[in-house]
């Protein structure tokens, strides 16, 4: 026990000298570090050690990660501590991550993993989103999706399933071409809840795209049943270096799973001329 208080106090003060910020930034991943001894890790907050820390600090390694009582944490999400919010898998920040991000607090802009809490404009995939002062996402498509999700939950099957059940199917009453952005087409679905297979497939990217996942919307043509081929709009789903299809208009019309199957899978629907939206 001697040998670690020793150890201790040696390090207060050279974190006090290496370490040092300014007191007003306390509880930021900044100023709180992680210092490996040979009695374990010890967290030091303004240079001084804190054994009951929890919030974000920097690893030894420069990575941030997420503590809790002091202790490596395994949480994953969107996490918010002393003015700070960050993108988590496993405790430690998702610097991979640039894009919106949300949960039923508000969708935010990340920036290698770390929320954007501030007001102003960001441009994603050649489209300009507004935040206000606490970085929360007031663009009318966003809010549109985010209320969807709020209502349903918040999983992919689940925004899945609103798009192909909730949105009552006309061919014509929306351009059918695709030549509608896809905020458009999605503002469409979410204010009328009728539309056609760019419809669905719109309403599904802005609600999956939230959540996280690496989402397209596609166009391309599929067989009638009366014969030739027609336009026709799903998305596919990037994990774990796979591809999927999620086709909402499929499962509406055909009474089928359309959620997360593989080109060609058996029963569904031969896929032509297949190009990427966004």
């Amino acid at each position: 026990m001697r040998k670690f208080l020793a150890t201790v106090l040696a390090l207060i003060f050279v974190a006090s000298m290496a370490f040092a910020v300014p007191a007003s930034a306390a509880g930021t991943a900044s100023e709180s570090r992680i210092v490996k001894t040979d009695k374990g890790n010890v967290v030091f907050k303004n240079g001084l050690p804190d054994l009951q820390y929890t919030g974000f600090a920097t690893d030894s390694d420069g990575s941030i990660c997420y503590l809790e009582n002091g202790e490596y944490s395994k949480k994953s999400g969107l996490t918010e501590s002393s003015g700070e919010m960050y993108l988590l898998k496993g405790g430690k920040v998702r610097t991979d991550y640039t894009g919106l991000f949300g949960n039923k607090t508000g969708v935010y802009f990340l920036q290698n993993g770390e929320a954007q809490l501030s007001a102003g404009e960001h441009k994603i995939g050649g489209v300009t989103y507004s935040f206000n002062d606490q970085g929360v996402c007031t663009t009318k498509v966003i809010v549109s999706a985010k209320k969807v999700l709020d209502s349903v939950g918040w999983k992919l099957k689940n925004a899945f399933q609103w798009s192909a059940s909730k949105i009552k199917y006309d061919r014509y009453v929306v351009p059918v071409d695709g030549s509608w952005s896809v905020d458009r087409y999605a503002n469409y679905g979410f204010d009328h809840k009728v539309g056609n297979c760019y419809v669905m497939s719109c309403t599904f990217y802005e609600m999956a795209r939230i959540l996280g996942y690496d989402c397209h919307v596609m166009k391309g043509k599929v067989p009638y049943a009366s014969g030739g081929y027609g336009p026709h709009s799903w998305n596919e789903v990037i994990q774990g270096g796979k591809t999927y299809v999620c086709d909402a208009n499929y499962q509406y019309e055909k009474k089928k799973n359309g959620f997360m199957f593989h080109y060609k899978d058996k029963g569904t629907w031969v896929y032509s001329d297949i190009k990427r939206v966004n």
